[in-house]
């Protein structure tokens, strides 16, 4: 999905499904600017491609997975019963083998309802703990763990 519709049907839901525990992800994909003039834009896009073939064979199709900007991803893991299983699912995203060349994926999580209730609440929490991320590159962070 684009971002208006990711947010769109992640606000319905999280309005849908309160009873259950979800995962707000912001996954941004490490020196995508640098992969672009390294590489070129058709090793970008072939990248950009890979990466969401990567995300939608790690998580079901209940999920919401959604382009946010240029090198971001949104998604909504729904009904989460163990966070080993989260966990297990990340480790496969933060680095990504395409063709020989290694990409890195830096990724920030909140959890519903444990870090808020509302969309906004949850997207802050997960974009904290994405900066916490970035700054070692290649790893995942739950927003408890960010600060």
């Amino acid at each position: 999905y684009n971002k208006t519709s990711a947010e769109k049907k992640i606000i319905r839901s999280l309005k849908e499904n309160p009873h259950q525990r979800h995962a707000l992800i912001l996954l941004d994909i490490d020196r995508f600017k640098a992969l672009n003039d390294t590489y070129g834009h058709s090793k970008g896009d072939e990248a950009l491609q890979h990466i969401t073939g990567k995300l939608k064979s790690c998580f079901g199709k209940n999920d919401v997975i959604g382009r946010f900007g240029g090198d971001e991803f949104i998604l909504l893991i729904r009904d989460i019963a163990c966070l080993d299983w989260l966990k297990q699912r990340l480790e496969e995203l933060v680095r990504c083998d395409m063709d020989g060349l290694e990409i890195t994926n830096s990724i920030g999580i909140s959890l519903y309802p444990d870090d808020g209730l509302e969309f906004r609440q949850l997207f802050k929490k997960a974009d904290e703990a994405l900066y916490q991320s970035k700054r070692h590159r290649g790893v995942f962070t739950f927003f408890q763990n960010a600060r």
